[in-house]
């Protein structure tokens, strides 16, 4: 989808997917900025992008393989302006998992970025529970 703020976000969130992967997180918590708010159905957190998060980024992509994620893909984004510095993107999330085969099981998160000097996550909003989503499709979180 094109972007007003100038930023291919498609091909932004496929780094930030392959990064996710990585079994160093350092790639991944570098797109964060200095803090950031997550919110989620099951709640919400301030966090500082420091040695826990890392640790943090570990347990998800441990967790994650644990349930058999074998693959993640932008299915597609959505871009509003706020202002000159910052966008709002939501990202439409295709997961496959070895308990679901060729079905892939969507979820949408709201990314708050800023857009200058380059792309960094400030906030989510996860819009459903991954972990419910998960139990739907027949996977059994870790």
């Amino acid at each position: 989808m094109g972007s007003t703020s100038g930023h291919d976000w498609d091909l932004w969130f496929t780094g930030y997917a392959a990064d996710g992967q990585r079994e160093d997180p350092g790639p991944l918590a570098a797109r964060y900025g200095p803090s950031f708010l997550a919110a989620s159905p099951a709640g919400t957190g301030t966090f500082p992008n420091d040695a826990a998060f890392l640790e943090w980024l570990r347990q998800i992509r441990a967790g994650n393989l644990s349930a058999g994620l074998e693959s993640m893909r932008v299915a597609a984004t959505r871009e509003l302006p706020l202002g000159a510095a910052f966008a709002l993107v939501t990202v439409t999330w295709e997961a496959r998992f070895r308990a679901t085969g060729d079905r892939s099981v969507p979820f949408e998160i709201s990314y708050l970025m800023t857009t200058a000097p380059e792309p960094k996550v400030v906030a989510y909003v996860s819009h459903e529970d991954q972990v419910d989503a998960m139990r739907r499709a027949g996977v059994s979180p870790a």
